[in-house]
């Protein structure tokens, strides 16, 4: 699991480095999917791997995970929860901007630097 966490880092790091030669399509796309990977690690970091278990039956299994999260998310309240609240909403701009752009705005890419 570490070795997955620390190549999904590498690679959202290396997406949140913008490139020359790439349009603002591009650029927006990159730091949407950036900002989606950074957030599914902290949501990683913060579930941890307590809850797998084998269950009988699927609804004991959503059972089990619905007292889990509540647990482990809602209350008491986590430091890595209050920091995932926000990184989901930057992560759904980000997206809406991401698959919003149109042929338009890649003609003036200069006004868009990120």
């Amino acid at each position: 699991l570490q070795g997955l966490f620390h190549w999904l880092a590498s690679v959202a790091l290396e997406l949140m480095i913008p490139k020359k030669e790439e349009g603002v399509s591009a650029k927006r796309m990159n730091m949407f999917t950036s900002s989606a990977l950074l957030t599914i690690l902290v949501g990683m970091l913060s579930f941890l791997n307590r809850h797998m278990t084998f269950y009988k039956n699927y609804f004991g299994m959503w059972k089990r995970y619905i007292v889990v999260a509540f647990k482990m998310f809602l209350w008491p309240l986590q430091p890595l929860t209050v920091l995932l609240v926000p990184m989901m909403g930057i992560t759904a701009v980000l997206g809406i901007q991401a698959f919003g752009t149109t042929a338009e705005d890649e003609d003036d890419d200069d006004d868009d630097d990120m």
